[in-house]
């Protein structure tokens, strides 16, 4: 008998969800990398990269956003934003609905992730040093 074939995990995926990595990825990518890490100006170079603001407000509000995307998903979703009909609106209300709701998701998430560290988390950051300051100054 003829042994089964063998499976890889993303054969279990369909074919849009499959990613493969093969070795022109890397040395594309590698030599770019050695170069830039290698120069004496390294750090200048990363600095201008992650240094910008555009990439350090990004940072920063990551990790709200990170936590919250999910769960505002499933709420916008739970109170019918946007309006659908269909039990399965992913499957049935087409890729105009797919589309504004993959946007409000991500526009959702996004603000509150910026408001919850610029208003919340950072106020409050600043206020626990001051009172840590106060305590050792005792």
């Amino acid at each position: 008998p003829m042994p089964p074939p063998k499976m890889h995990a993303s054969d279990h995926w369909p074919s849009g969800w499959r990613t493969t990595f093969t070795s022109s990825h890397a040395s594309t990518h590698m030599p770019t990398a050695v170069r830039m890490m290698s120069s004496h100006r390294a750090p200048e170079k990363l600095d201008r990269v992650f240094g910008n603001r555009l990439i350090r407000f990004l940072s920063a509000i990551s990790y709200n956003f990170y936590i919250w995307h999910q769960f505002l998903a499933v709420k916008l979703k739970e109170f019918h934003i946007p309006a659908y009909t269909s039990e399965f609106p992913q499957m049935n209300e087409g890729r105009a609905w797919q589309t504004n709701y993959t946007l409000l998701c991500f526009a959702a998430a996004f603000l509150l992730a910026a408001a919850l560290t610029f208003f919340v988390e950072k106020p409050a950051g600043r206020a626990l040093l001051r009172l840590r300051e106060r305590k050792e100054k005792v």
